[in-house]
This record gives C-alpha cells, sequence and structure tokens, in this order.
C-alpha cells in the first residue's frame, strides 16, 4: 500500500511541506494518478477534522475563533467571517496536498495566508498525526480503473470550512469541508466531508468517529461512496417527493420566485446553511434538489459535489443549466447560480422556472 507521512519542516513562523516520491509519480514524468490525488484529498479533509473541533465543537464551551471579517456587515446577510479554524484547515490540507504532489495546481478559498506561531504548531501537529493513504480508495477505485493526466491539467479546490457563518454561531451540522479536483477544467472527484456528522446523526455501529466523508467520480464507474462504509449506498426517495433546499441567508429575490413557479411540484422547502451540507444532501436522498438562482456562491463550493453527483447520473449546472466551467485562470464566482439534483425531470423544470430570473444576468 503507498502510505506517506507527512514530512515538515519548521522555518520561522511559516511551514515548509517537503516532497517526497511516491510510486505513482516515479518513472512517468509530470504525470499524476486521479485516483491517488483523490485518496489523499479523502485522507486530508477527514484529517482537519480534529483542526476544526479543536477551536469550536458541541460542549467545548467558549471557542477561540480569532475572527476576521474578509467583508460585508457582522450581522448582515453579506457577512464573510474567516476564523483561525479556516485559515488552519486551509494549511493543513493545501500542505498535505503540495506535500504528496507538488506539481499540481491548487486553489484555496482562503487565499494566500498568514501564520503565527500558534498556527504553525497547530498544523504542524495535526500533519504529523496524519497518513495520506495513495491505496484508500483501492476498494471502491481499483488500479485498472485509474486515470494518469499531466500534472498541469490538474488543479484541487478548496474549501477547508463550509459554512462559516453557522461555524461561529454553533451551527456545527451545517458545517463541511470541500476539497474537489478538476481536470482541464472539468469537476471529476470531489470529497465533502462533514467534521460534525455524528454529533447529529447516528453512528455506524462499533463507530466512534465524529466525522463522515462522502467521497465520488464519474470516471471509470467508480460512482459515491461514505469513506470507510463499504455497503452505504444513496437512499431512492418517493418519486413524487420534492424536497428542495436553499440558503439560510439569501431567499429573497430570484430564489422566492424560482420557488413559486415550480409551485406545487414541491412537496417540502427547507433552508440549510453550508453549500456542501446541501450538496450532500441531494447526494444521499434526504433532498432533491439545491436551488440557488443568484450570485453568491464560489466555485470550491460546487466542484466536489459536481463530481460526486454526476458519478450517480445527476446534475449540477449553473442556473441557466450550462455546465460550471472551473477555470483557475478565471473568476472563482457562481455568478450565474447554481441548481443540483439526481432527477433529470427535476432539473429541467428547475432550468426552466429559474429561466425568467435569469434572463438579466
Amino acid at each position: 500500500a503507498a502510505v506517506a507521512r507527512l514530512v515538515v519542516k519548521s522555518s520561522g513562523c511559516g511551514t515548509e511541506f517537503q516532497p517526497f516520491s511516491t510510486s505513482v509519480m516515479s518513472g512517468v514524468a509530470a504525470m499524476v494518478s486521479l485516483r491517488a490525488i483523490t485518496a489523499a484529498c479523502c485522507s486530508l479533509a477527514l484529517g482537519s477534522a480534529p483542526i476544526l473541533r479543536q477551536v469550536a465543537a458541541p460542549g467545548l464551551g467558549d471557542s477561540m475563533l480569532g475572527l476576521v471579517n474578509k467583508g460585508g456587515t457582522p450581522g448582515a446577510r453579506d457577512f464573510d467571517p474567516q476564523t483561525v479554524a479556516d485559515r488552519r484547515s486551509q494549511r493543513f490540507i493545501e500542505g498535505g496536498i503540495r506535500n504528496a504532489f507538488p506539481s499540481i495546481r491548487i486553489v484555496g478559498e482562503e487565499g494566500d495566508l498568514g501564520s503565527n506561531s500558534e498556527d504553525e504548531a497547530a498544523v504542524k501537529k495535526a500533519m504529523l498525526e496524519t497518513k495520506i493513504d495513495l491505496s484508500c480508495l483501492d476498494g471502491k477505485w481499483p488500479t485498472a480503473r485509474d486515470t494518469l493526466v499531466p500534472s498541469d491539467e490538474v488543479c484541487v479546490w478548496i474549501d477547508p470550512l463550509d459554512g462559516t457563518r453557522e461555524f461561529t454561531e454553533g451551527r456545527f451540522e451545517f458545517v463541511s469541508t470541500l476539497v474537489g479536483v478538476t481536470w482541464k477544467g472539468k469537476a471529476i472527484a470531489g470529497v465533502i466531508a462533514e467534521p460534525y456528522y455524528y454529533d447529529f446523526n447516528e453512528r455506524p455501529e462499533g463507530s466512534t468517529e465524529n466525522a463522515r466523508a462522502i467521497w465520488g467520480s464519474p470516471l471509470g464507474d467508480v460512482g459515491a461512496h461514505v469513506y470507510g462504509q463499504d455497503d452505504w449506498k444513496p437512499s431512492q426517495p418517493a418519486k413524487e417527493r420534492c424536497i428542495v433546499t436553499t440558503s439560510r441567508s439569501r431567499t429573497q429575490g430570484p430564489v422566492v420566485d424560482t420557488l413559486e413557479r415550480l409551485g406545487s411540484r414541491v412537496t417540502e422547502h427547507v433552508q440549510a446553511g453550508g453549500s456542501g451540507h446541501k450538496l450532500a444532501r441531494v447526494i444521499e436522498g434526504k433532498a432533491d434538489i439545491w436551488l440557488y438562482p443568484a450570485g453568491g456562491t464560489s466555485k470550491w463550493d460546487t466542484c466536489p459535489g459536481d463530481a460526486i453527483l454526476h458519478a450517480i447520473g445527476g446534475h449540477v449546472s449553473n442556473a441557466k443549466g450550462k455546465p460550471i466551467v472551473y477555470d483557475a485562470d478565471a473568476s472563482y464566482d457562481n455568478s450565474e447560480g447554481v441548481i443540483a439534483t439526481r432527477r433529470t425531470d427535476y432539473f429541467e423544470a428547475t432550468v426552466e422556472a429559474a429561466a425568467p430570473s435569469m434572463a438579466a444576468v
């Protein structure tokens, strides 16, 4: 099994992540394994859960969020907070990926982060305790179905703490860590890790974990899976059910208008926080449509769920019904909104219902 421990070298107040050689890279210049990259993303997304939980968790008491306002007005809809957990989680995940695959491109929500000795110590501790098992997905993604591609065609998109607003409010059920992989601008693998999932849901028998990760890829009929649960499959809701999930904080204008046009087709409307949370509910079958016909999300919000939903025959597009292109050299905003669903009939109906709202966009 290809297992590697992260190698950390401290220098001043920063942390350098030293690359190591792996069998998937040796002898094939500038070629990388998409299966191995996805395995690393799984290991790191789950490995970031203790970082988040050390900052804030149910029953932890007062937390030291180290809050920074990236924009907007605190308490208002446009408030865009960043916490110490966002910063540490991104440094951990980004450093781990660079360590294993030093030549691939990485786009992280939190940008070029600064550092301090406390952050460095927390990230270094997590690095030393984490193994990247490049073979951890072999049971669901065999070597025979792997794809080797030039590293300059691959980009990894990271949202280290999706649902930061909810995180600061103690609404941990809406928090996730998102890592997506694109190849030539198309989402081809994704991980949605929910660090507090089993604080709110029943654990599998014998498990003591708090975190859960859904991962998947449309390549080679890999499909969608829950990491470590071999028997998991998405549920199959009743055909007549139509649960639409929308944002907690952005529910005006085109969202309401589109819901009204969908009319009696909608059997339930659920408002929830976090793009990753809503995508995970659609993937596993607890919701049928994620509707967001407006700007306000980014490529790192949608990339992982885009890959996973396509892996099970679903749809993720902008609100005009066009594929989302993950161009690392263009805008990171999903300015034309998002629609996500597992069902083609719901996809077509939602695109039609959103059309009047999107006409001027």
